[in-house]
């Protein structure tokens, strides 16, 4: 029997048995993505592919025709082992791993595609491993409840992480490939621009968003609608204003809420527009005492409604409140009809699509009556409060 030990090559060994011999294998590594397959429907993966340089003689090559045990290869793993240099490794039509090691790529979901690790000479590793990344949405607003939701008002922040399904979904660990990674939007702004995360401000109008992680040649989206407040959809009473008895007068304070409501308008100011009184009757017409009008005084034409993260008013804001009229009392009513502004920050000052009436009724006995977004507050001039509906 031949030792190698003593110099005996290879093809020596193979003289030896006079047989001629031949060694070749190889695969094709296939990867499927998950999911239903449907326009947009896309997956950001990280694919790792490691391979060992093949090199050395078996050194127990001349023992094969007493070797029962079936096909051994004529070449092993160099010693120590030595790895193929991750930039000479490429997953076939999908590139080269790069420097890095990783190779990020986006494929569409429900499909299959190659990614068999090829490299120049004799090689031999496992199969390529992948992790896919997705692109976590989270409202800075806790209100509402859903901080995934990607409806958004104007203004408003949200912030997106690279994240892996393996991971917290509300403490990401960004991939260490993501310090190459820059972020870019259609509307708004988005800060850092570089980095694992990124967070979007919303445009100050209405807009169809789409915000892009790039890496490389990769670019993987979300989008995102942003939405206007429209009016005021509900206000609740909060408690009422105190007069003296025998003073003609009454009074509630409102918190008022604009919607919609299934996005935060916490970046919006809003502003009551001042307007003369209309619809002005009997006692009011009197110049002694005549229907006032909405202006500066009453809170009108300044922005100073800072709406909060429940698209509430400021507390202690709207005080839906007449004057004291003086005697002697005679029917009479006039009416504030309110139309409003809205803005966010430094940005254009916008119209808001609903507007409201706060109507003031004066009775013959001193009895005044204030309504305001469906709410009515009634006071008797013997009374230091009135009486409201809905009641607080």
């Amino acid at each position: 029997m031949l030792d190698v030990s003593d110099g005996v090559t290879l093809s020596s060994i193979l003289d030896y048995w006079a047989v001629p011999y031949s060694e070749s294998s190889g695969r094709e590594v296939g990867l499927f993505t998950g999911g239903q397959g449907s326009r947009g429907s896309q997956n950001l993966l990280e694919l790792d592919a490691a391979l060992t340089v093949e090199s050395l003689l078996d050194p127990y090559a001349q023992d094969w025709a007493n070797n029962n045990e079936g096909f051994t290869p004529f070449l092993q793993p160099s010693s120590p082992p030595v790895a193929v240099p991750s930039e000479q490794i490429s997953l076939d039509t999908l590139g080269g791993m790069g420097s890095g090691g990783q190779l990020v790529t986006v494929q569409p979901a429900g499909s299959e595609t190659r990614i068999t690790p090829r490299a120049p000479g004799r090689y031999f590793g496992p199969l390529p491993a992948a992790k896919q990344w997705q692109l976590l949405t989270q409202t800075v607003s806790a209100t509402p409840t859903n901080r995934a939701r990607t409806t958004l008002g104007v203004g408003e922040e949200v912030d997106v992480y690279l994240y892996s399904p393996y991971t917290s979904p509300y403490d990401p660990v960004p991939p260490n490939w993501s310090t190459n990674v820059s972020w870019t939007t259609t509307a708004g702004s988005v800060s850092p621009l570089t980095g694992g995360s990124t967070g979007l401000t919303a445009p100050s109008n209405a807009a169809s968003v789409t915000v892009t992680m790039h890496y490389n040649t990769v670019a993987f989206s979300t989008n995102f609608t942003v939405v206007e407040p429209t009016t005021v959809v509900c206000a609740v009473t909060v408690g009422r204003t105190y007069f003296d008895i025998g003073q003609a007068g009454a009074g509630m304070h409102i918190t008022p809420y604009v919607g919609p409501t299934n996005v935060s308008f916490y970046q919006v100011q809003l502003m009551e527009v001042g307007q003369p009184a209309t619809d002005v009757q009997g006692y009011f017409l009197d110049l002694a005492h005549p229907a006032p009008p909405h202006d500066y005084a009453s809170k009108a034409d300044h922005f100073d409604i800072q709406l909060g993260y429940d698209n509430s008013w400021p507390a202690n804001y709207d005080w839906a409140t007449s004057g004291v009229y003086p005697s002697p009392y005679s029917q009479g009513s006039f009416t504030w009809h309110i139309p409003a502004k809205w803005k966010v920050g430094s940005g254009p000052t916008n119209d808001l699509a609903g507007s409201w009436d706060q109507v003031f009724t004066l009775a013959p006995d001193g009895t005044v009556t204030v309504q305001k977004f469906n709410h009515t507050v009634t006071r008797h001039v013997n009374e230091h409060y009135g009486v409201v509906i809905p009641d607080p």
